[in-house]
This record gives C-alpha cells, structure tokens and sequence, in this order.
C-alpha cells in the first residue's frame, strides 16, 4: 500500500485498517511518512486495548514512531543515532530484539506475579487478623481498621 493510499485508509476507513491491523500479530510500515507510521501505532494502541505496542525504527523518519509506541526499541545502524537516542530501549544491531523481548518480559511477569502473590496475601492478613479481633471482642460489630479499608 503506498503512502498516499494509506493516507486516504487512515483518514476514511479507519475502522476497517484498525480490524485489519489488529488482526496481524506483526504490522511493518515501510515506504510510509513519520506521521503515517506514528497514526498506524496510536491506531494499534486505540483499538487493541490490553496489548501493549512495540515499535522497532533505525533512522530519523521512525522518531514519531517510536516515541508513540509504549516500548520504543531503536538500532544504532548506519542512517544515524536519532533512533537509538529516542528510544527506550537501544541495541546495536537487530537479533538482539528476540533478547531483549524475552529478558524483559520475563521480567515483568515475574513482577506481575510478585505483585498479585503480595495483594492475595495482604487480604489474607488483614482478614484473619479482623476475624480474631471480632473473636476476642465476643464478635461485636467493630472494625479493627477504622477508616483505612471501606
């Protein structure tokens, strides 16, 4: 699809490149304008809600993408640092992207996880610690976090 083409699917079938794009479980733009590729990753993150958007650019027309996407990812390559400089992550070279995904999202389900263990038991806590306060109080009808937890 040419810029100009994409242009005029952006701006008057936005519904059906959203269905379209959300349907691919990778979207290259390539050939396209810095405001195209930066309107193809705000649409990914405007109708495909819980996911999150990675965008991968290695020269100057993929700052506005990059600096869109959640997780920017820019490669130090020949065109320039500009990339690399606007990025959240920067790597030098393009296999190390599999790396770094996997390093990273490792990462964040294990703090995921280390997140929601320390909510359940929290809850856990304060539950058993209320039910022996209303025990050793004859189970009167009193809070023993007043004010804190409503």
């Amino acid at each position: 699809m040419t810029g100009a083409a994409l242009n005029v699917c952006l701006q008057y079938y936005e519904a059906e490149v959203a269905e379209l794009v959300c349907a691919c479980t990778a979207v290259v733009c390539c050939r396209c304008s810095p405001e195209q590729k930066a309107q193809i990753v705000n649409l990914l993150k405007r109708y495909k809600k819980p996911a999150r958007v990675a965008a991968v650019g290695d020269g100057g027309n993929d700052v506005s993408m990059i600096q869109a996407a959640h997780a920017g990812i820019g490669i130090d390559a020949n065109e320039g640092k500009q990339a690399s400089l606007a990025a959240d992550f920067s790597i030098t070279q393009f296999h190390h992207i599999s790396r770094l995904l996997l390093v990273h999202g490792r990462f964040c389900y294990k703090r995921s996880c280390a997140l929601s263990q320390f909510v359940m038991h929290r809850g856990l806590i304060i539950s058993i610690m209320q039910a022996i306060f209303s025990c050793v109080f004859y189970f009167a009808s009193v809070s023993l976090y007043q004010g804190y937890f409503h």
